[in-house]
């Protein structure tokens, strides 16, 4: 049992991450490949926080927040506007200026708090809970609480309020959108703000599961995008489906086959879901009604 909840703890980490990036994509139908960046920095501010300047929990997971929406929103402004003003046709470009940004973002992080890794102890979340012959952390319970809160919340956002629809309407067709009268910047800045305060409060759950680092986010780009490529592009539901996949898969095949084959397992994975359904378990149809 305690197997499984640190296989849906590990899951839920990658599905938040793929929410990040759902978040945007569901607006803008493109990546924001320095979610990645945010969410390790998040991770570090975190570890400064609760070791070295004295904070309780609740106003890390504040402090975060507000950072990770800081950022993001800096990285907007500086790596995404100047080139949709430009050349808003061209996703390519973006693309490339948004792995830039993330580049920039780890250096950074680099440069304040190094390139090893850095943990710490937090009180409650390095609690233990026993379950049959092994224990985890509480941090494993609130991980999976809080990537099913985050799926609940954003699927109904998306698929009931009429703000939600408004979001989906401007990534279906950003021209029509922009006729009926939405601005589709401020929707594209509010999806930024959205995925970064939601990147601030990953980085905060994963520090106590994992070491914060500032390379942190190249591995979780990986996971998360495999995440989002089996539960399927711009599906809220497919990127839990899709983390939780990843979490069981490496979990248990380090403890069956061994941990140097999780990449392979992982891969194996995707590839066996692609084969079937070519747009992930919750992929778009052919054709898409907002």
């Amino acid at each position: 049992m305690s197997l499984l909840v640190t296989a849906l703890a590990i899951g839920s980490v990658y599905a938040l991450v793929a929410l990040a990036y759902n978040v945007i994509y569901l607006t803008t139908n493109m990546f924001n490949f320095a979610q990645g960046g945010v969410i390790a920095v998040a991770s570090l501010i975190a570890y400064s926080a609760l070791s070295e300047w004295g904070l309780g929990l609740l106003p890390t997971l504040l402090l975060c927040g507000v950072a990770g929406l800081l950022i993001t929103g800096v990285q907007y402004y500086v790596s995404v506007l100047p080139v949709t003003a430009r050349a808003p046709k061209e996703g390519e470009i973006w693309l490339v200026s948004t792995v830039g940004a993330f580049v920039m973002i780890e250096a950074g992080a680099q440069l304040i708090w190094g390139s090893e890794p850095v943990g710490t102890q937090i009180p409650t979340l390095d609690d233990l809970v026993w379950l049959g012959d092994g224990s985890v952390k509480v941090a494993a319970f609130v991980a999976i609480g809080s990537a099913i809160l985050a799926t609940v919340g954003l699927d109904l956002w998306y698929g009931v309020t009429r703000l939600g629809k408004i979001f989906r309407a401007t990534a279906a067709d950003a021209d029509a959108a922009e006729v009926r009268g939405i601005d589709t910047r401020r929707v594209a800045v509010a999806s930024f703000a959205i995925a970064g305060v939601l990147a601030g409060i990953a980085g905060l759950i994963i520090l106590p599961l994992t070491f914060a680092r500032a390379d942190l986010g190249s591995l979780l780009v990986i996971k998360a995008f495999v995440a989002m490529a089996i539960g399927g592009f711009g599906s809220i539901r497919g990127a839990l489906l899709g983390g939780w996949s990843i979490g069981l898969v490496e979990t248990y095949g380090a403890q069956w086959v061994g941990a140097q084959y999780e990449p392979i397992l992982v891969f194996v994975l995707l590839i066996a879901v692609l084969l079937v359904l070519p747009r992930g378990v919750f992929g778009p149809p052919e054709g898409r009604q907002v």
